[in-house]
Formats: structure tokens, sequence, C-alpha cells
């Protein structure tokens, strides 16, 4: 499945690596050398991933991913950094809802996974979605059908669980 990938960092030759790798496993691929321009991009187009370089001039990572989050709490994002150390990390954990940490240089093996990891969460996170508006829209159908047809949801059972039809007719006679 194609899906939309949002790239940010300062260094261009490293936007430029990740794009194509990206693009080569069939994914619509953004790139944005800054905060502003990747917020630009995140708030006009349907993004399914956000991976963030930690450190860039005008913000780092984290703050980027706290305004993406404002937008869209449910945004799956990944950070990139060189500098991982424990700070930065229970920075991410108590600020933002932060899928991976990825520490430059990576892995191509790993960061394909945890893209793929990331990107399959971000579909049951949307299949979840569908399935609770879906069962919203049938409670009211039901609550609707309901009031204007009182009792006609209630269901009878017996002592195993079976339900129990009672017979108007026979209430009759």
């Amino acid at each position: 499945m194609k899906f939309n990938i949002l790239l940010v960092d300062d260094e261009p030759d490293v936007l430029e690596v990740l794009k194509m790798f990206f693009e080569f496993e069939g994914h619509k691929v953004f790139v944005a050398e800054s905060a502003k321009t990747a917020l630009d991009i995140f708030n006009t187009s349907k993004i399914d991933l956000v991976i963030s370089d930690y450190r860039m001039p005008e913000t780092n990572g984290i703050e980027l991913i706290e305004k993406i989050l404002l937008s869209d709490p449910e945004a799956i994002t990944i950070l990139l950094t060189a500098h991982a150390d424990v700070d930065v990390a229970i920075e991410a954990i108590n600020r933002i809802n932060l899928y991976k940490f990825v520490r430059k240089p990576w892995d191509n093996q790993e960061l394909s996974l945890t893209v793929k990891r990331a990107l399959e969460s971000r579909e049951l996170i949307l299949e979840n979605k569908r399935l609770v508006n879906a069962l919203r829209e049938r409670e009211k159908i039901i609550k609707e059908i309901e009031k204007n047809h009182p009792g006609i949801t209630d269901i009878k059972t017996d002592q195993t669980g079976r339900i129990i039809i009672e017979d108007e007719n026979k209430l009759l006679t």
C-alpha cells in the first residue's frame, strides 16, 4: 500500500537519501528543510507518517512534533537523532506521542521495518476510528427505532442465553 511520508531535516543530503529510499519502497514522499515548511505541508496534505530530525536551526523535532500533534493527535511520528541521550528520550516520552527513536546513521533494514510497523499502526488507528464511528451511527439508528417503537429492542432470554420469542396470538387467547 502507498502511504504519504513527510521527511523533515535541515540537511538536504539526508532528505535526498531518505526520499529516494522511501520512494523506492513505493511511498509518496514530502520533504521539508524547516519546521515551518513541514507544518505547511502537514496542514495541507494527507500525511500518514512524519520522520523528523531532532536538531534543526529554528526548533527541535520534539517541538515540531508537538505542533503536529495539535493538528492531528493520532499522527504517527519518528524522531531521527545523532544525539540520542537520556535527556532527549525523557523529554520525548514526557511531551509527545513518539512512535520510535532512530539513531543516525541508521540501518536501512531496521528503518524500513520501523516505518512498516509505524504505518501498520496508523492503519489500525484509522480502522478503529472508522469502526467506532460506524458503531455510533448504528446506535443512533437503534435509538431512533426504539423511540418510534418502544420496547422493540428489548430481548428476553432463558437461562442458557436462548432468545425467547413470545407469540402474541397465544397471549391474546
